[in-house]
């Protein structure tokens, strides 16, 4: 039995306005009698928000008129209910079918009131809230993701599954919220809820597939639905058994073979201890169960290990020959001294590793409990490939395995030396490359 340990460290306007009047009339919201406001009482501004649907038969260049008069009318029937109180101030926005108006509490609370499935006004927002541009984590910014997202928009992983064999992951945490499609808690089978009682795994899971709550990006595919299994304990232990029923339950997450619920990619950060030249890769279960995933279509991401500087230190089921294996890098594109190195010598074979690089050192993501954590490991880097591997499955959904991997190490930016190298493998994944060219 192997010792376990994560990689962590319009037309006219006038006709078409005529023509809704015609088709429609005007009518007013079926609000209660007016209430005038008390000129001196305080006000806030608010967005009044109208349902307005787009008629099927308005032709491209009607439909900016269409949603002017509909919200003029809307907000006049607003105004009306709510006395023509001159110190409104309303300014229509058609664009976003809403009018901003400054309010009395009262009047806010009226229009709150009134607010129903079948209403004509849909919501009553607070205005003037701050606008911010969004940050990016370093990580993401040294694998080109605001680039790559400025060019492709929309390609965000939506669509495609990631799984994370870890230690769970906190389901509730706001950047991967409702986006965790399975769980299965390998430690305790009785928890069905998924958790975290250690960290890695929300943090991993964060990386891969995070949005931007807090105003930072911190996930490659913010996209992506999550399959989460937790075969490690709080302190960071677990077995062969747990991992490798892990991988095996990650083919079937609903135990029901009709479905297609599989990942398409999983991410391990962790490595099991073992002397790998005294094994044959092609009966080693872990590397067996690695290359039927590959047959499978499952890409799998590992991380190095953090065994690094010394050459020969990936383990187990990074070394294996069908993983991707993801080598880290720090804030200067530089491999970092922990890292693990290849090559990798089997008793039967000598494999080149890693696959490539990610960044690695010091990357923040999410924390069980709604935070933020910085942590620095392999752990760290693979999660970046894996969120990469899904942002190229919503491209190509019928992709192989091995065209996956043959583009992404294609498409890296070598920072070590030139071609391959033990310590990089073929580089740093560049996602904007990387997608461009798939």
């Amino acid at each position: 039995m192997h010792s376990r340990k994560f990689g962590a460290r319009i037309g006219s306007r006038k006709k078409i306005v005529g023509l809704i009047v015609a088709v429609f009339g005007v009518v007013a919201l079926p609000f209660a009698s007016p209430a005038v406001a008390a000129p001196t009482a305080s006000r806030a501004t608010f967005w009044v928000t109208y349902r307005i649907a787009t008629p099927h038969f308005l032709l491209p260049d009607q439909i900016q008129s269409y949603h002017e008069f509909s919200t003029s009318r809307l907000e006049t029937s607003v105004l009306q209910t709510l006395g023509n109180d001159p110190l409104i101030q309303a300014q229509s926005v058609w664009l976003a079918n809403s009018s901003l108006m400054q309010l009395t509490n009262s009047q806010y609370r009226r229009l709150m009131r009134e607010i129903s499935p079948t209403s004509e006004v849909a919501s009553v927002i607070p205005a003037n809230r701050p606008g911010r541009l969004l940050s990016f984590t370093y990580g993401l910014k040294r694998i080109k993701i605001p680039e790559m997202r400025g060019r492709y928009l929309g390609i965000d992983g939506r669509g495609v599954t990631i799984g994370v064999i870890d230690t769970g992951g906190d389901a509730r945490h706001p950047d991967i919220a409702g986006r965790v499609r399975a769980y299965k808690d390998f430690i305790d089978p009785r928890i069905t809820v998924a958790r975290d009682d250690h960290g890695h795994g929300t943090h991993v899971a964060g990386t891969a597939a995070g949005t931007s709550v807090s105003g930072t990006s911190i996930g490659v595919a913010p996209g992506a639905e999550l399959v989460l299994a937790k075969a490690f304990d709080r302190s960071g232990n677990s077995k062969d058994s747990d991992l490798l029923a892990a991988m095996q339950w990650m083919i079937d997450p609903d135990g029901d073979p009709a479905t297609n619920d599989a990942p398409k990619v999983i991410n391990s950060s962790w490595n099991v201890d073992g002397d790998i030249s005294l094994l044959d890769p092609t009966t080693e279960p872990f590397c067996v169960a690695v290359a039927n995933l590959r047959q499978l279509g499952i890409a799998s991401v590992v991380a190095a290990g953090n065994d690094g500087p010394r050459a020969n230190t990936i383990k187990i089921p990074s070394a294996c020959p069908g993983a991707i294996t993801v080598a880290a890098t720090d804030s200067r594109d530089q491999v970092t001294s922990f890292s693990s190195r290849g090559p990798v010598k089997w008793k039967t074979v000598t494999l080149d590793k890693p696959t490539v690089s990610a960044p690695g050192d010091g990357v923040n993501s999410a924390e069980p409990g709604g935070g933020y954590r910085t942590r620095s490991g392999t752990s760290m880097a693979s999660p970046h490939v894996a969120g990469l591997v899904a942002l190229m499955y919503q491209r190509q959904p019928m992709a192989s395995v091995d065209e996956i991997e043959t583009a992404i190490a294609g498409s890296t930016l070598d920072i070590s030396g030139t071609g391959f190298d033990h310590q990089t493998g073929w580089g740093l994944i560049d996602s904007f490359k990387t997608i461009d060219q798939f």
